[in-house]
């Protein structure tokens, strides 16, 4: 809300992220677009209308060119079956080129589970060109998010997969 994002403007945030019980405030989603900054919008539980709808408000008022579209169903943790790689192609075909805007893939994929170093390198293969991925130091911590967040070692394997990955995606 606009609460958040005076803090995130004072803190000199990189990005934003929106979270998809906000998709219809479409004054507030146009507020933080104007920063000029990556904007991630949770889609994940949205009708395609709905989407459309934001999406062409915002490409009349010139400015949809940050906009990240993140599926993803957030509860914790998120089953793989929650998950679909299809949504991701769907969201591509249907909306980045035609609103200029970018897809991702938020993964809330328990953190314990060989899943979640596998899916979002799947979602890259399907069109995904961000991956929304929760890191944490210790997950005993029980920090927030920790039920879907890589802990260090699991986080340096991922990484090093992506890397090995990702350049058969070019």
């Amino acid at each position: 809300g606009d609460n958040g994002l005076k803090i995130a403007k004072k803190c000199k945030v990189d990005g934003y992220k929106i979270h998809s019980e906000t998709l219809s405030n479409y004054n507030f989603i146009l507020k933080v677009l104007k920063n000029k900054k990556p904007t991630l919008l949770g889609v994940g539980g949205s009708h395609r209308s709905e989407i459309f709808n934001l999406l062409d408000y915002l490409k009349n008022n010139k400015i949809n060119n940050y906009l990240i579209l993140m599926p993803g169903i957030q509860n914790f943790p998120t089953k793989l079956k929650s998950h679909s790689l299809y949504e991701i192609k769907d969201l591509r075909k249907k909306y980045s080129e035609r609103f200029n805007v970018k897809i991702g893939c938020a993964d809330h994929i328990s953190g314990n589970l060989q899943e979640a170093i596998e899916f979002p390198l799947l979602a890259m293969s399907a069109g995904a060109e961000l991956i929304e991925k929760h890191f944490t130091i210790d997950r005993k911590l029980k920090w927030e998010d920790y039920e879907s967040a890589l802990d260090f070692k699991k986080f340096k394997k991922f990484l090093k997969n992506f890397k090995k990955y990702n350049k058969l995606l070019f």
